[in-house]
């Protein structure tokens, strides 16, 4: 059993603010004073993005459970967390039994796979209601609109996690070429942008050809459910060298179970990769197997057609503002599905909820790429930026809303 009351903190106000803005937009009736009372100053502070009990319907009695929290700076989430005293500062966790009986346990910081866990000085009672309290203190920081708090409740069975999880490392490997758009773009008019202090209009102006390697996985299949493990990924500079100390890309163990991955172009060849497997309690699994791609792995495509230039959102059809490398929105940090739907979150973390299993989700491991572009216009055959910030707005408040 799991249940969850909720109080509806920045999120839906953000929601809001960004119906009202998106509506403006179409109308194109926002002006700049109408921009100042419809929009919110950018947001830091927390959001819990789930809550992992472990189990389908009965939850171990190991006494673990693992939040799993976006930490937000402005409008999206931020590429890392803050220190781990901040965290602690502004995160707190306290199981409670039969809702009122406090359990004593410690807080356990994971920066790296992004959760905060709770883990119990001893074991659960078997058949027991527990409460999970989540307090987020956002009003400690400088841009926080207030603390937020949610209750969720689980109960537990019989059983003991006792088992790591059961992972056998990447499974395939393929390289093939990627087309990324090299753009330009000029300022646009201010009623483009409802939420943003800058408004500019790009288009396509060449194509950038890179490798892009495809990875495969098979997911843990564990007795407690392999929504208990993260997945973490790391680039190796050749078969034989060690990972480093943080792996370069992290996924939720629920999600998918293929990457494409789109390499710098000052990557070289052999592109190589290895995956291991960490669950709520700590326990990591490293297969060992370590794959590779080389130049001569790589298949080309077709090459793309490089469209007529588009400048009709410019405000001045002579004030460019140079070119720039990006795929999909120019910006060379964003994640795309391979049908092209933007799932809103950054190549430094591939946790969202951008791809299901056996989906594959492209990253675009670049950053030498900086777009600028605080509010991007859409070009022809390109999303509206508006939609972005209600799509963005809807996630957040869903991922509130979900019973996981």
């Amino acid at each position: 059993m799991r249940e969850r009351t909720e109080r509806l903190g920045w999120g839906g106000r953000w929601l809001a603010c960004c119906l009202t803005a998106s509506a403006l937009g179409v109308m194109g009736l926002v002006g700049a004073a109408e921009r100042a009372q419809a929009c919110e100053p950018p947001f830091t502070g927390w959001f819990v993005d789930d809550v992992v009990f472990a189990g389908e319907s009965a939850a171990p009695v190991n006494g673990a459970v693992a939040v799993r929290l976006q930490y937000v700076e402005g409008y999206t989430s931020a590429a890392s967390w803050p220190d781990e005293e901040t965290v602690r500062e502004t995160v707190s966790l306290e199981l409670t039994r039969d809702g009122d009986e406090v359990v004593e346990g410690q807080l356990v910081i994971d920066r790296i796979s992004r959760e905060a866990r709770f883990v119990a000085d001893r074991l659960l009672a078997e058949g027991i209601t527990y409460t999970l309290r989540v307090t987020l203190r956002n009003s400690l920081f400088e841009d926080g609109t207030g603390d937020y708090e949610e209750s969720y409740a689980f109960t537990t069975g019989d059983g003991l996690d006792e088992a790591p999880p059961a992972f056998s490392g990447l499974q395939t490997l393929e390289v093939t070429e990627h087309a990324q758009a090299v753009q330009a773009c000029c300022e646009a008019p201010e009623e483009q942008c409802p939420c943003s202090p800058s408004c500019q209009w790009c288009w396509t102006v060449d194509w950038e050809y890179r490798p892009k390697v495809r990875l495969t996985w098979r997911p843990v299949e564990d007795e407690y459910g392999y929504q208990t493990v993260n997945y973490l990924l790391y680039a190796l500079d050749d078969a034989d060298a060690e990972p480093g100390p943080e792996p370069d890309l992290v996924f939720r163990g629920d999600e998918r179970d293929t990457i494409a991955l789109v390499m710098r172009p000052d990557d070289p060849a052999p592109w190589c990769f290895m995956m291991v497997a960490q669950d709520i309690y700590g326990r990591v699994v490293q297969s060992g197997t370590v794959l590779c791609g080389d130049q001569d792995d790589l298949v080309p495509i077709e090459r793309e057609a490089i469209p007529q230039p588009d400048r009709s959102g410019c405000i001045d059809s002579g004030d460019d503002v140079g070119a720039d490398t990006g795929a999909d929105t120019g910006g060379g940090a964003d994640t795309a599905t391979s049908g092209g739907d933007d799932t809103g979150e950054g190549a430094a973390d591939a946790s969202g909820d951008g791809g299901g299993v056996g989906d594959a989700t492209t990253e675009v491991m670049t950053g030498d790429a900086d777009d600028g572009c605080g509010c991007e216009v859409a070009a022809p055959g390109r999303a509206w930026p508006w939609w972005w910030c209600l799509g963005a707005a809807l996630v957040l408040v869903g991922r509130r809303r979900r019973e996981g």
